[in-house]
């Protein structure tokens, strides 16, 4: 099982507000995390260091709660997929990395506030998990799964027109 140090996140969206309550977006992102070892099921180390990175291309809606003007909470669920999901790893006992790449469906869940600026910039906050199941990464060693679940907290700024 591999153990992950934190990581980073960056991407743009754009979208459709349809309503005050309903709104529709088309991301990129990617993201990054470096990989402390990797432990095979037997608990054996069979990577000890790498990286694992994601370029996603999501399709997202949200709901928008009507609180108040001054903030508005939401939530929002994407799906789509991850263009590529590139997996370095140095494995034990050798001098080489092991690289695996792949294209996979993913799936995401958001949930967050958003609070106006002026009257077309917005400020948000929120947490976001995304998963997509992936194939196996193996050598004499062991295997890891590359089952991608990913847990983010993000800030930003949005502009609406």
């Amino acid at each position: 099982f591999p153990s992950h140090d934190t990581g980073s996140i960056v991407g743009l969206g754009g979208g459709y507000r349809f309503n005050r309550a309903f709104a529709a977006e088309l991301e990129y992102a990617y993201r990054t995390n470096d990989i402390d070892k990797i432990e095979g099921a037997g608990g054996a180390t069979i990577a000890d260091g790498g990286d694992l990175a994601s370029v996603a291309i999501m399709a997202n809606g949200y709901y928008y709660f009507n609180v108040a003007d001054s903030w508005s909470p939401y939530l929002g669920l994407g799906m789509g997929f991850l263009q590529e999901i590139d997996s370095d790893v140095q494995l034990v006992g050798t001098s080489s990395q092991e690289d695996l790449e792949d294209q996979l469906f993913a799936w995401q869940a958001m949930a967050g506030a958003e609070v106006p600026i002026d009257e077309h910039w917005r400020f948000y906050g929120e947490g976001r998990f995304m998963s997509a199941p992936g194939p196996d990464l193996s050598n004499s060693n062991g295997s890891y799964g590359v089952d991608y679940n990913n847990l983010s907290v993000i800030a930003g700024i949005g502009y609406q027109f």
